[in-house]
């Protein structure tokens, strides 16, 4: 692999990463402009430790903008997807917690003491759930960036709020 392939190649790879990441933060106009931002800083990198072309260096730039463009929209595909899976399946989370404490007598101190896998998974960043274990019950909510829903455990469901 000459050096050239392997900046492109890095340079695009790591723009996909970066959009991807910006994408699933479910955090609106500020990811999407955040995103190419970080990938022309890496094409930028790139072009300084392989000097060679200007022709080159229009193509690493193009290639980290498109690259981190794609991720952008992977990323909030998936985050949309995780978002709209807490919708429906959050209330199963909510009962496996209840039924967690009913086994053992308190609440667990994490979700991946839970049976399978809980919902509203991303590929990089994990769930959206952000769960909290409290003295005597606990805190579970997820949001985008408009809307935040939250339950504890008297909640029958989630309650939304802006």
């Amino acid at each position: 692999m000459t050096r050239a392939t392997f900046t492109l190649l890095g340079a695009g790879l790591m723009s996909l990463l970066v959009g991807t990441w910006f994408g699933e933060g479910l955090g609106g106009v500020n990811g999407l402009v955040a995103a190419p931002s970080l990938a022309i800083l890496v094409a930028v990198i790139c072009v300084v430790f392989d000097w060679q072309s200007v022709w080159r260096t229009v193509g690493i730039f193009a290639l980290a903008l498109g690259a981190s463009l794609a991720g952008w929209c992977m990323g909030s595909w998936e985050a949309t997807a995780a978002y709209n899976a807490c919708l429906t399946d959050g209330r199963s989370v909510l009962t496996a917690l209840h039924q967690a404490k009913g086994t053992t007598g308190a609440f667990p101190e994490s979700l991946s003491e839970l049976p399978g896998r809980p919902p509203c998974r991303r590929w990089l960043r994990g769930t959206l759930l952000q769960y909290e274990r409290r003295n005597s019950g606990f805190s579970l909510r997820f949001s985008d960036w408009l809307v935040s829903h939250s339950a504890n455990e008297t909640s029958k469901g989630f309650r939304a709020a802006q």
